[in-house]
C-alpha cells in the first residue's frame, strides 16, 4: 500500500565508492544538511572536496557567476570542504552518482514496503551488502577502499541542521506552520517570529 511520496539523500566516495544513501519524507535544507551529517559519522571524516548537481539546496543561480546558497556555505566552512558545481549538460561529470541511482531504482523496482522506517531498514542491508562487495571498477569492496581515502577530521563541535522560516504568532497565540497549528505563551501573542525547522521537530 502507498505511503506517500519519499526522497532519497545519496553520497559516494569517489576514490573507494563507499555509498551512503537513505530516504526521507522531505528534500528540504534541514534533511538535506542532515544527510551529510550522518553521512560524515559513518565514514568518520570529511572529503576535501563536494561534488554536486545545480540543485537549489548549493546552487542559487550560475550567471553571470556562481551564487552558493549561503546556508550550505556556512556549512561547507564548518566542515572544511570545498564545493564544486557540475557544468549543466555535461552527465560525465557526475558519471559515479549516476550510476548508483540506477542501482538504487532497480532495487526499489522489485521491492514493496510498508512504511519509511521498513525501506530505510531493508535499503541499509542492501547498502551494506553493495559497500562489501567487489567493486566492478576499482576491484576493491568500497568498505575496505575505504580506509585508505584521505579524509578532515570531523569538528568537535556539532552542526544544528535546520532551516530558518518567519512566521507570525496570531491574536489568539497560536502559529500556522506546514498545515499545523502550534500554540505559544499567552504573553507573546500578535508578534513576529521565526521557526527553527528540524528534521525531527522545530523550535518558535
Amino acid at each position: 500500500m502507498p505511503f506517500g511520496v519519499v526522497y532519497g539523500f545519496v553520497y559516494i566516495l569517489s576514490y573507494s565508492r563507499y555509498l551512503y544513501a537513505h530516504f526521507c519524507r522531505r528534500c528540504s535544507m534541514e534533511f538535506f544538511l542532515d544527510g551529510h551529517i550522518e553521512a560524515f559519522k559513518e565514514i568518520g571524516g570529511v572529503a576535501n572536496r563536494h561534488t554536486y548537481d545545480n540543485l537549489k539546496s548549493v546552487v542559487i543561480k550560475r550567471k553571470p557567476e556562481i551564487t552558493y546558497n549561503a546556508r550550505f556555505l556556512d556549512f561547507a566552512r564548518h566542515y572544511n570542504f570545498s564545493i564544486r558545481a557540475c557544468t549543466p549538460g555535461k552527465p560525465n561529470g557526475k558519471g559515479r552518482v549516476e550510476r548508483v541511482i540506477r542501482d538504487i531504482e532497480s532495487f526499489l523496482v522489485v521491492n514493496t514496503f510498508a512504511d519509511i522506517d521498513d525501506l530505510n531498514k531493508r535499503f541499509g542491508l542492501w547498502r551494506i551488502q553493495r559497500n562489501t562487495r567487489l567493486h566492478r571498477s576499482t576491484g576493491t569492496p568500497p568498505v575496505e577502499a575505504l580506509k585508505q581515502e584521505s579524509l578532515t577530521t570531523l569538528p568537535q563541535i556539532h552542526y544544528l541542521p535546520y532551516r530558518q522560516e518567519p512566521a507570525s504568532i496570531n491574536k489568539t497565540c497560536f502559529v500556522e506552520f506546514d498545515t499545523n497549528r502550534y500554540s505559544v505563551p499567552s504573553q507573546y501573542g500578535d508578534m513576529p517570529c521565526d521557526i527553527f525547522v528540524y528534521p525531527q521537530h522545530i523550535e518558535i
